[in-house]
């Protein structure tokens, strides 16, 4: 059995030949970074190990296939790339809801079920004892991947039926795309409207009847910057339209080592105090109404509960305590509880010894 090392070289051979311009010994050696003795041992295995139809044309003075060949040598992977393969594998088994996270699942089980290794793991009582739950997103159409894809690889304009959210009816309209992205698990669109300066932000999944216009082709901004842009998002909107501001956060010592575990923002900073978890990032409000300012990041210090306050900006702290306000409201009279001390308030639970 050939060894991992000469079977690699084997595969890297068949594949230039394959491209075609009858390579010979010296070119297969320069291109491939072996000797020539190298190249003509592991043809050999080519030959008498694969029976690969490999012949030679005199006139040529190159090798070529005479029929075609499609038997790869065995592929083998290190145990860390294996385990890789084997996680895409059970992610995209739980989430296939459009046809091509189905076809997509299909190949990486075809690929699996075509390599030949000592396998560090027994694959089949695992997958009973694997489970991936994804998140609740939206799925996206096929259709739409396809359009999406070809005219951002292209520079083309897309057409669109695009319902936003104040929208009460989808409207016809046509995109200049600039960039995808995935943010917390959703897949958006940067793009701008033909003709259009400003890059808003749309969700694949509420595009319908997407077409790439290869008939009208775009230039794309040359200071257009997504890593720039997408440094200082917070959660799933994007705006370049305010000015970026600094959060500051506070997680008490209670919780500090969870927040602690994650890093929650490409930029932030963030450190233990004697007071907890302090931690500061960029972001730019999203949009022009005061229920869109800071959404996500409201979110978040609000999933925290009474274990995170904000240190700044403003109207953030505001925003925050509004809506703390408004669900103290529903829950009227639920929480009054005698403050300790207080005359006629009854103490239970263990009684500190004051002696």
């Amino acid at each position: 059995m050939p060894s991992e090392i000469e079977i690699d070289r084997c595969r890297k051979i068949a594949a230039r030949i394959r491209r075609g311009g009858h390579p010979n010994a010296n070119t297969l050696a320069r291109d491939l970074g072996m000797s020539r003795r190298t190249v003509r041992r592991s043809m050999d295995v080519l030959r008498v190990h694969y029976e690969a139809p490999i012949s030679y044309d005199e006139h040529k003075k190159g090798f070529y296939f005479t029929e075609q060949f499609r038997r790869l040598p065995e592929a083998t992977l290190p145990q860390r790339e294996l385990l890789a393969l084997l996680i895409a594998k059970w992610t995209l088994d739980k989430d296939t809801k459009s046809d091509l996270g189905k076809r997509l699942a299909g190949v990486l089980t075809k690929v699996t079920d075509l390599l030949s290794y000592a396998a560090p793991f027994d694959l089949e009582p695992l997958e009973n004892k694997v489970t991936y739950m994804p998140p609740a997103v939206r799925s996206v159409d096929d259709n739409v991947w396809l359009a999406v894809i070809t005219a951002l690889e292209q520079d083309l304009t897309l057409q669109v039926h695009y319902r936003g959210t104040y929208d009460d009816r989808s409207t016809l309209r046509h995109l200049e795309p600039l960039h995808l992205a995935n943010l917390d698990g959703e897949w958006y669109l940067l793009a701008r409207e033909q003709g259009g300066a400003r890059i808003r932000q749309y969700t694949l999944a509420k595009i319908e009847q997407p077409r790439a216009l290869k008939s009208l082709p775009f230039e794309r901004p040359e200071d257009f910057d997504a890593e720039a842009l997408l440094s200082h998002t917070f959660g799933r909107f994007v705006s370049i339209e305010k000015p970026i501001k600094w959060v500051h956060i506070r997680i008490d010592k209670k919780v500090a080592h969870l927040a602690a575990e994650r890093k929650w923002h490409p930029r932030q900073e963030a450190k233990h105090t004697n007071k907890g978890y302090d931690i500061r990032f960029p972001v730019s409000s999203f949009g022009t109404s005061r229920d869109w300012q800071y959404f996500d990041v409201k979110r978040w210090v609000l999933s925290w509960g009474r274990h995170a306050k904000v240190l700044a900006p403003k109207e953030l702290k505001e925003l925050v305590a509004e809506e703390l306000d408004e669900t103290a409201k529903k829950y009227k009279g639920l929480t009054k509880r005698p403050s300790p001390g207080k005359k006629g308030a009854k103490r239970t639970g263990p009684q500190r010894n004051q002696g």
